[in-house]
């Protein structure tokens, strides 16, 4: 006998139209939105973290949209205690729930069990190497990271993709002092859902997504994106230091608004670099949306929501 689907994850790449399916899809179960983006989790820049608008919420409401202030230090166990804890208020009370973010990461995060490193179930994190791998990544590249994994941890080295720089990076920071990520072989990417889960993948083609991230990057300006940080950085971005935890220091866009607030670039070019950056971080959404298995693709390029959500369902046990 087939067990029911208690969660639809939906995933895609920036501008695959997640957040509108995964409205649409929530509406039409009648159950919520658990936002699963890290980003958006933060409050105070909204403009920046493409938080849900209230038409969304108007379809069906959001959990875990702004509920991190910028000084809150993100990790994975924290945010999927969060997760589980509203998923599981959903299906108990609604017999379902929607999970949605473009963050394969983080959604399978709040899909699993990850181990609790304070409970002994994880190597514990060592945050000075972890800076110091990540200064290394960015100026070495990926090759040279990866395949120094391989040569001190074998197994998970050939069990993380050469480009998925956080688990590189979680790798060797855990390596280095002669542990592993993964003691006995496994990985968190191997645990059985909380939920039976039904996992969709948002597939767009490559065009039409450039010409979305493009469109979206522009909007974004002319809504007011560099106010928005200005804000909270000051005119100058003089106070960016002090008012970001180190996790919301890297959100997409950041350091490029800041760039113009220093006076390091204009608009145009802060534009022109945000605009890249997605796309290369949407090439990176697809490659891992390829290799995670049980994850069934649906062709979103032409943004038939009714359609999409549909074809969507169609994956869904009943």
């Amino acid at each position: 006998m087939t067990t029911p689907t208690r969660v639809v994850a939906v995933f895609g790449p920036t501008g695959s139209g997640k957040t509108e399916v995964a409205v649409a899809l929530a509406a039409r179960l009648g159950t919520e939105v658990v936002n699963c983006d890290p980003a958006q989790c933060y409050r105070g820049l909204p403009i920046l973290t493409n938080q849900p608008a209230p038409e969304h919420d108007a379809v069906a409401p959001h959990r875990m949209v702004g509920i991190w202030p910028l000084s809150h230090e993100a990790s994975f166990v924290d945010f999927a205690a969060t997760a589980h804890a509203e998923l599981d208020a959903l299906v108990a009370d609604r017999g379902v729930a929607v999970a949605c973010g473009g963050s394969g990461l983080y959604l399978q995060a709040a899909l699993t069990t990850l181990p609790d490193p304070d409970a002994g179930g994880a190597p514990d994190h060592d945050p000075a190497a972890r800076i110091q791998l990540e200064a290394r990544y960015d100026a070495e590249g990926a090759a040279v990271l990866h395949a120094e994994l391989l040569a001190l941890d074998p197994l998970v080295g050939a069990r993380v993709h050469p480009n998925d720089r956080p688990r590189i990076i979680r790798g060797l920071e855990v390596a280095q002092r002669g542990e592993s990520i993964a003691p006995g072989g496994g990985s968190h990417w191997d645990a059985p859902h909380r939920h039976a889960t039904t996992l969709i993948g948002l597939q767009v083609d490559r065009a039409v997504i450039t010409a979305r991230i493009d469109s979206r990057t522009g909007r974004m300006f002319e809504a007011g994106v560099l106010d928005e940080v200005a804000t909270i950085a000051g005119a100058d971005g003089a106070a960016a230091d002090t008012a970001f935890s180190h996790t919301a220091r890297k959100l997409h866009g950041l350091d490029d608004c800041l760039g113009v607030l220093r006076g390091d670039h204009s608009r145009e070019r802060a534009i022109d670099l945000m605009a890249t950056r997605t796309r290369q971080y949407a090439k990176r959404q697809v490659t891992w949306g390829r290799r995670w298995p049980g994850l069934a693709w649906v062709d979103a390029t032409d943004g038939d929501i009714p359609r999409i959500v549909d074809d969507a369902r169609a994956h869904r046990s009943t």
